[in-house]
């Protein structure tokens, strides 16, 4: 749902390019579906295994980047009605500490 949400915003936001802007842009997502399914059998990388590596929070990436406002961000912590959506809304009153869900 939160990647659907950011390529969403992240369109809107390309759709307001010019022709040279809109070829330059890139976006880069991370989908946590890979590290934690289709690799586990095959690597080293899976859920019982600390990489020490920190997955990031992609409406908070999109937030802190300017790519949604405080409005958009609200709406997309509505959708999760758990320790994920109270951590996103958390980021609009500035209690979003180092400790995510």
């Amino acid at each position: 749902m939160g990647t659907v949400c950011l390529l969403d915003a992240s369109l809107g936001y390309w759709k307001g390019f010019d022709a040279a802007q809109r070829e330059q842009f890139r976006l880069i997502q991370v989908s946590t579906d890979e590290v934690y399914s289709e690799l586990m059998d095959d690597s080293l990388f899976n859920e019982l295994s600390r990489q020490g590596q920190k997955i990031a929070c992609l409406e908070e990436v999109a937030y802190r980047s300017g790519f949604l406002d405080e409005t958009q961000l609200m709406a997309l912590a509505a959708k999760f009605p758990n320790s994920y959506g109270d951590y996103i809304k958390s980021l609009v009153d500035g209690r979003a500490s180092a400790k995510r869900p």
